[in-house]
């Protein structure tokens, strides 16, 4: 975590230093607190395995796990500490992923919508992203998401199913809607 975050500085120290409001006290508790509980909560089921396979061959190379089968230990009785180590892992992992990281989330992306993503990058206050919607029961539409004042979306998706199975499925990198043009009848 100490390297990710100096990569973090060092990439974003001009984005930090562009803002005059923002403190170091605002950038460690908003941004590198939250950064380091998701990034704490991605990496440790990766960090934990190897751990677990590196302390168990550490007691299979010293032939421990054959004297502790020898000494009358039972494989459930062996396994019991991992068990124990499991469970009590899951339920910190289980009240993180539902509890802590959510709202760490909401505060990081507050922080990087307001003093790191530029302002041209951001459209404002009509894009909507991740479009899921269900127009009956057989047609569904999916986008990227939409620009509302331009009446445009990316990445967008049409599934039509038939009979529980996809029938067809249309896409496209960009879609935009248009009204059409006012055409009197005569």
């Amino acid at each position: 975590m100490p390297i990710a975050i100096a990569i973090d500085i060092s990439e974003k120290i001009h984005k930090f230093i562009a803002h005059e409001d923002l403190t170091i006290w605002t950038i460690a508790k908003d941004h590198y607190l939250n950064f380091v509980i998701y990034y704490t909560n991605t990496f440790m089921p990766l960090g934990l395995f190897i751990a677990v396979i590196l302390f168990t061959s550490k007691l299979a190379g010293d032939y421990e796990i054959i004297a502790m089968n020898s000494g009358g230990v039972s494989f459930p009785r062996l396994m019991r500490p991992y068990m124990i180590g499991a469970t009590i892992i899951f339920v910190f992992a289980f009240y993180a992923n539902h509890f802590i990281v959510p709202n760490a989330n909401k505060t990081w992306e507050k922080f990087h919508r307001t003093y790191i993503v530029s302002k041209w990058k951001m459209r404002g206050e009509y894009r909507v992203e991740n479009i899921n919607l269900q127009l009956d029961e057989n047609n569904f539409i999916f986008f990227k998401d939409f620009n509302l004042k331009q009446n445009a979306g990316n990445y967008f998706s049409y599934e039509h199913f038939k009979d529980g199975k996809l029938a067809y499925k249309l896409t496209g990198r960009r879609i935009s809607y248009c009204k059409r043009l006012g055409v009197k009848k005569r």
